[in-house]
């Protein structure tokens, strides 16, 4: 009898060590046939339908030529939140979750919010769970990943008004005041692509992760700018960044003005964080 997990696991050790292979494979059950790896141990799903084989067929040999598994099912979990992602998007990674998660943790609960470069949503949809009673809205260049970020709100019931702006166009820099800005911004350098991997590479959006080794910190640089335009007295701005700029990122935000700058270490204990406040003639 055809066993599509136990298929999937030997198929994929041939790119993957063993408990990867397993991981992708069952991610590949849950996430593309919502099938749990205990009804397959309790023999509750014995076999596909002839549809579902085609799709198992076709998603499996898709993993095989190395496109990343939340492509391939079309879901990515960040937090508490199960979301829509296909190759307009970046996939969510733990380090933007633990950044969402230190400014939500700080966020009063009606403060406004901005998240600059929004993506699938992800960020600005974790804030407005965290904080039901803040005002959260989020913008993009891209029209492809504004109009995924709008679907994730509209799946999960949470209310985030998105639209579309360039943190580089300066029209970024007048509108309402904010209490908080988060940005995770194109922080790689382009050097950087030879030590990357290749499904990265060939299946994430260029321009959501490249910047010039000539000038890496861009987005930081319009970022602090609109900050001090846009943030209330005491208003923070928290962004992701590349921990081969953290100093220098810090630096450029002093420059601009902001205070209390402070660089956090993520799980893996590289600096990826940096949170900045508007001064207000007030400690954090």
């Amino acid at each position: 009898m055809f066993q599509p997990y136990l298929h999937a696991v030997r198929a994929l050790s041939a790119l993957y060590p063993e408990r990867e292979a397993r991981a992708v494979a069952r991610g590949l059950m849950e996430d593309g046939f919502g099938v749990s790896l205990t009804d397959i141990y309790s023999g509750k799903v014995r076999e596909f339908s002839a549809s579902q084989r085609a799709d198992y067929d076709r998603m499996l040999a898709r993993l095989l030529d190395g496109e990343p598994l939340q492509f391939v099912t079309g879901t990515a979990l960040f937090g508490p939140l199960r979301l829509h992602v296909d190759r307009g998007v970046l996939i969510p990674r733990p380090e933007t979750e633990e950044l969402a998660a230190w400014a939500a943790e700080e966020a009063a609960a009606t403060a406004r919010i901005l998240d600059a470069g929004t993506g699938s949503g992800c960020i600005a949809l974790y804030m407005k769970r965290a904080c039901p009673g803040a005002d959260v809205s989020a913008c993009d260049l891209s029209p492809e990943a504004l109009a995924i970020a709008r679907d994730n709100a509209l799946r999960l019931g949470l209310t985030v008004s998105f639209f579309r702006a360039d943190m580089l166009g300066g029209e970024m820099l007048e509108g309402a005041p904010l209490d908080i800005i988060i940005s995770n911004p194109p922080y790689i350098a382009e050097s950087e692509k030879a030590g990357m991997e290749r499904n990265v590479l060939r299946y994430e959006p260029p321009e959501a992760l490249f910047v010039s080794d000539s000038d890496p910190l861009v987005f930081y640089r319009a970022l602090a700018r609109i900050a001090m335009a846009r943030l209330a007295a005491g208003g923070r701005l928290y962004v992701e960044v590349n921990s081969r700029f953290a100093a220098g990122t810090a630096d450029t935000f002093r420059s601009a003005g902001l205070t209390g700058v402070t660089i956090r270490r993520d799980m893996e204990g590289r600096e990826r964080m940096i949170r900045a406040r508007k001064a207000d003639n007030k400690t954090l």
